[in-house]
């Protein structure tokens, strides 16, 4: 029956499809999806299988078919199948594959001469589904895939693949997290009818960006739209947005608004994603409301000796927060109170693949009182020890109670219930590490955390995890560039800085870790931190001795030494020995230099590196002065700079050839993509220009803000604010100079922003003022790390 409605809703296309596809074969076309798996973006796979399941259409695994090791074979058999023209295919995949992206998207788009580049009109629908599938490896190629859908779509475009193209266009867009061209793909998934099955898809695809005020409203229009369509929304299309990166509590919050417009029942496994939502970022208020639910979802119905709920509400001993008989997840049934709850697997038979919902809803349950303040360690200890005896313990549970063991500075019991976690035979996953290697730098103990992660990480270098040796206990784990950021800032905030400037040299060689924007952003940040330390007595000698000998990286800087991984391990066991600690003095520097000076220097690797091309970007305006200090260190110099105005800009980077590395390696930017998996984000600019303000480098911002405006990457209100409170301090003039010398460098990068962002963008007054007294106590030495 579906399969008939689907033919009649999309049309005669899909039939024609599967009537050549039976003429060919006796067979029905059954892809074999494990051969893509390992070639493809998961979130695509998923979104191909669950298109062929509910549409039959032999499109989508065509195209996955297009970049498998048997290609050749797969896909010609396949273009028979599917009643292509074996010449139209051989075409389309040659100027495919001739050149980048966006050069190949500029032919279709501007071309007259049909004869030497197709049209867009003439474009089929797998070479859109090829190119958004495996050609986008950059924002500019993502802005360009879907600029193709888009006028691909308008140029008459049949309705069958409309659905799947804006999903696909979606994905790239996220992949990449580009969040300019997201509109597009909206506007035209809500002009047309859709299946619910491409809802869900589409609603997936937009989940995978950050939370936004924005994603919130469209998230809701197009749940309301699926309800005049369909009559009904399942909650499971609640559900996937709740679990989503998208998740936060306006979005919550709205879609709880949603529910009676809908006709959405909430059911214990709803209000229990609400409930997590909220408790993760301590909206313990809204949380409380869906208590109950939780409660009965957990199969709990007795607490003796609980702590009362964040806020003040508390469930009665002996109370059945229930209500009401109630169907939880398919089969299971609570109709009372539970004395007997289902229990998982024992730890000692390992972890089980499925994590069962009364699990779950009691690991949230901790992760709820563990959000109040006023629930200390040991009462949080003794409850998790009490439930235990009902519900034995998983590795997340662990990880949850860790977790709040450190956020109340109860470091070495987070250490001891780490032990027991491992010692009862629980998997260890990245998480688990991760409170493990953080608890132990907090309390000091920085070469036992180096230690873990020796023990633990070393022998996952090539591929995934590493299966563990006899009489090891210890897994093998992958570590990720998140995993090694945390590591860096808690190891800055524990008085190491110059650990953190070793992990982040070292990290790859160790760990196998490439960095990319959240290990940036943490080294801008430390960085900038760090600064202070350079005005102490320890960090003044050492700058000193800095300045007086030959400038030097580090002792592994040599180019005649290339220093093996035994040597980094032992350098780092040296710095971190325990009587080494005692005599350490934390003075800014990073291998003999300040270490803004090394970040900074990393920064324009990344973004240059990765985009030439910005380096024939001009600059929106010129500072009349190198930093703030040089009007009260040169008075009659600052003088005569207000009477001559600013000097002529600086046209260094704008007559670089961008295809020569000799020419790139003058300006210290060789190699090419040196840091391959740094994509810059708001934040990474943010840290930047705060570092610049920061270390007398503000003359910098506004050439680093037009490189933001080239990669369509829109600064946070607190940026504006900042860049302008540091630039006012190197442009602005006497204010009579100001009156009678024409248009000033500070109003013309006002001028400049406000045309860019929108005046709406802009900050006020009050942000403004509240920035700059931010920027003031950072500069008496207030700007501590918090971990």
């Amino acid at each position: 029956m579906l399969r008939a409605k689907t033919l009649i809703r999309h049309g005669q296309p899909i039939a024609r499809s599967l009537s050549t596809q039976a003429a060919a074969s006796t067979q029905p076309l059954r892809p074999v999806w494990s051969l893509y798996e390992k070639q493809t973006n998961p979130h695509i796979l998923e979104l191909y299988k669950t298109t062929w399941k509910e549409t039959g259409d032999p499109t989508w695994p065509f195209i996955l078919a297009m970049k498998t090791s048997c290609s050749t074979q797969l896909t010609n058999a396949m273009v028979r199948g599917t009643g292509l023209k074996l010449s139209s295919y051989i075409r389309w995949r040659k100027f495919l594959d001739s050149a980048g992206l966006i050069e190949v998207a500029s032919h279709i788009h501007k071309t007259s001469d049909t004869s030497k580049f197709p049209s867009i009109a003439q474009m089929p629908t797998w070479a859109l589904g090829y190119v958004l599938t495996f050609r986008v490896t950059s924002p500019s190629e993502a802005r360009a895939a879907i600029e193709l859908v888009v006028a691909r779509i308008l140029s008459r475009y049949s309705r069958t693949m409309i659905p799947t193209l804006l999903i696909l266009s979606v994905h790239a867009l996220a992949d990449h997290r580009v969040t300019d061209s997201i509109h597009k793909a909206v506007e035209l998934f809500l002009d047309r009818r859709r299946f619910s099955f491409q809802y869900n898809l589409f609603l997936q695809a937009l989940s995978r960006f950050p939370p936004s005020l924005e994603n919130n409203a469209v998230f809701s229009a197009i749940v309301e739209k699926m309800y005049r369509e369909e009559g009904e929304v399942p909650q499971d299309i609640y559900i996937s947005l709740l679990e989503s990166n998208s998740s936060s509590v306006p979005l919550a919050q709205r879609l709880e608004r949603l529910l009676p417009m809908t006709n959405t029942q909430i059911t214990p496994r709803l209000a229990h994603a609400f409930f997590r939502v909220y408790t993760r970022h301590g909206a313990t208020t809204l949380a409380i409301k869906h208590l109950p639910s939780v409660f009965q979802l957990a199969g709990l119905s007795l607490l003796d000796g609980a702590p009362s709920p964040p806020g003040g509400s508390s469930t009665s001993a002996g109370d059945n927060p229930t209500g009401s008989p109630s169907k939880v997840d398919g089969d299971a049934r609570i109709t009372g109170p539970v004395t007997n709850p289902p229990q998982p697997d024992s730890p000692s038979k390992g972890y089980p693949k499925f994590v069962s919902p009364s699990a779950k809803s009691w690991i949230s349950l901790l992760g709820f009182f563990s959000s109040s303040s006023s629930i200390t360690a040991d009462q949080l200890a003794e409850l998790f020890n009490r439930i235990r005896k009902t519900h034995p313990p998983t590795n997340v549970s662990y990880t949850v109670l860790m977790r709040a063991l450190v956020s109340r500075r109860a470091y070495q019991r987070a250490i001891e219930t780490w032990h027991e976690m491992v010692t009862e035979g629980h998997p260890m996953d990245t998480q688990s590490l991760s409170v493990m290697v953080e608890a132990c730098t907090l309390v000091n103990k920085h070469w036992e955390a180096f230690y873990v992660l020796e023990v633990v990480a070393s022998k996952g270098l090539h591929g995934s995890a590493a299966q563990s040796t006899s009489g090891d206990s210890y897994p093998r784990i992958q570590l990720t560039p998140a995993f090694i950021a945390t590591f860096m800032k808690n190891l800055a905030y524990s008085g190491r800085p110059d650990a953190a400037f070793m992990l982040w040299d070292h990290a790859e060689m160790l760990y196998g870790v490439t960095p990319d924007a959240s290990m940036l952003n943490v080294l801008l940040e430390i960085s900038r931190r760090v600064m202070r330390y350079e005005e102490t007595f320890a960090g003044f000698w050492a700058n000193l001795r800095a300045k007086r000998s030959s400038p030097h990286l580090d002792d592994f800087s040599s180019p005649f030494h290339i220093p093996d991984r035994d040597e980094v391990v032992e350098s780092l066991r040296l710095a971190l020995d325990h009587d080494t600690q005692k005599e350490h003095k934390t003075t800014g520097l990073w291998g003999g230099v300040p270490a803004w000076q090394k970040a900074t220097k990393i920064f324009y690797h990344a973004v240059l590196g990765n985009n030439p091309k910005l380096l024939h970007i001009l600059s929106p305006a010129t500072a009349i002065r190198s930093s703030v200090d040089d009007i009260h260190r040169h008075p009659w110099a600052e003088f005569i700079r207000s009477v001559q105005g600013p000097p002529p800009a600086d046209e260094t980077f704008h007559d670089v050839d961008v295809n020569s590395p000799a020419s790139l390696a003058r300006l210290g930017l060789y190699p090419l993509r040196a840091y391959p998996n740094i994509v810059p984000t708001r934040t990474t600019f943010h840290n930047q220009i705060y570092l610049l303000g920061m270390c007398g480098q503000a003359s910098q911002i506004p050439m680093i803000l037009a490189w933001m405006k080239e990669l369509r990457i829109i600064p946070f209100e607190k940026t504006i604010a900042m860049a302008l409170i540091f630039w006012a301090e190197v442009s602005l003039r006497a204010p009579l100079f100001e009156q009678f010398g024409g248009e000033g460098e500070y109003p013309k990068l006002l001028g400049w922003l406000g045309a860019w962002v929108g005046e709406g963008r802009m900050p006020g007054q009050p942000k403004m003022t509240k920035v700059s007294k931010g920027i003031a106590k950072a500069r008496e030495g207030h700007d501590k790390i918090h971990g």
